[in-house]
């Protein structure tokens, strides 16, 4: 199988976080990669924010955990971009056992 998708942005429903998914078809290693991206505040929190953050450290305790929330299509890329990654990778260990 050759794969020409190596890689998949999905961003978290609330709007300031992604995922990244990735692998290099090209490394042995055959490692899936996911990095968690976090959207910068470029002129910091307006005061809605900050009220926001305060009032869930004021009942919870400490601030939000960071996280990625994906809604049921979203969920659904994961899930197929591991589908394919999973494929790819029993193919490359198939062809590694064949040769050996």
């Amino acid at each position: 199988m050759m794969l020409t998708d190596k890689s998949e942005y999905i961003e978290c429903s609330c709007g300031s976080e992604m995922l990244r998914m990735s692998f290099d078809p090209s490394d042995d290693w055959a490692e899936l990669n996911i990095a968690f991206w976090c959207y910068g505040q470029p002129y910091g929190f307006g005061f809605k924010e900050r009220i926001r953050w305060a009032w869930r450290v004021l009942t919870k305790g400490k601030p939000y955990d960071d996280m990625v929330i994906l809604d049921t299509l979203k969920a659904a890329q994961v899930i197929e971009f591991s589908k394919k990654y999973i494929k790819w990778a029993n193919e490359k260990i198939d062809s590694v056992i064949k040769s050996d």
